[in-house]
């Protein structure tokens, strides 16, 4: 995968360094030497992620994240800020001002093209909702798309990542649209819930009403964690207990599949079930 990296730093040195390790693995690079011409290229450029040093003369790292998320063009872009700070107040205060993620100097060359690996997957997907959003605006469908909207069913996805930032952040997001997430960080293990689920579905086995699905599968399943991203769960689970038992039955669900588990047990799963 590639994609547009915005690198960031006053010192040439570090741009030339950090241009020549991106650029052998395909990745198209910008560079910005302080923080106004940063701002003037991820407007004018749109780059898919931006490698931003924090300690430069005039506008700071923090001050050009800031301005990069109150800025509807740009607020989307990942910000990865680089930085020998290693205090968590100053990781707090980059968090606050808008940074997705950090890589400490000296640059560990793994841990940097794990991130930007991870946060172009994501940047795809958002990117993807984005349009999928503007284009269903600009169609202007009016009450026809509002009763399209109340009769959509929340799916369920099967999320393949291994980083726990990147999963986290696409939890939350698929769950506020209420959307029944498991997580995995095995190919394999997908594969074989998406199978168990298709098998079920192409015999009839699968009820569409959501309602129903849930109802059922308490009633034959009462021990079956709540899937908290369903959005007629009874058990209004809410914060952090909402991640923790996504996560949970993620994870129980995708095992039940990948150990031929009963007929019963795995249709349960499937439906996006609640505990009683």
């Amino acid at each position: 995968m590639t994609a547009r990296i915005l690198v960031v730093d006053d010192i040439a040195a570090n741009v030339r360094l950090l241009e020549a390790k991106l650029m052998a693995e395909y990745f198209e690079v910008v560079s910005a030497s302080d923080g106004p011409g940063a701002l003037e290229i991820a407007a004018t450029q749109s780059p898919d992620i931006i490698l931003l040093d924090v300690m430069m003369p005039g506008m700071d790292g923090f001050e050009v994240a800031r301005h990069l998320k109150a800025d509807p063009k740009t607020r989307h872009i990942p910000i990865v800020m680089v930085t020998a700070l290693t205090d968590t107040e100053d990781r707090v205060r980059g968090l606050e001002a808008g940074a997705d993620d950090f890589l400490s100097k000296p640059i560990n060359d793994v841990a940097m093209f794990a991130r930007v690996r991870s946060l172009a997957r994501l940047k795809v997907m958002m990117d993807e909702l984005r349009l999928r959003h503007e284009t269903s605006g600009q169609l202007d469908l009016g009450e026809d798309q509002a009763e399209l909207e109340q009769q959509d069913d929340p799916g369920h996805i099967v999320l393949v990542e291994a980083t726990d930032f990147v999963a986290d952040k696409m939890i939350d997001y698929l769950g506020d649209a209420g959307h029944t997430v498991a997580r995995t960080t095995s190919g394999a293990a997908a594969l074989a819930w998406c199978r168990a689920a298709c098998s079920l579905r192409s015999r009839g086995r699968v009820p569409k009403n959501p309602a129903a699905r849930i109802a059922g599968a308490a009633t034959d399943h009462p021990r079956i964690p709540c899937s908290p991203v369903s959005p007629n769960c009874s058990r209004n689970c809410t914060g952090s207990s909402r991640k923790r038992a996504t996560r949970r039955s993620g994870e129980k669900g995708i095992a039940g599949a990948e150990t031929s588990a009963s007929p019963s047990r795995t249709k349960a799963m499937i439906r996006g079930t609640c505990s009683g």
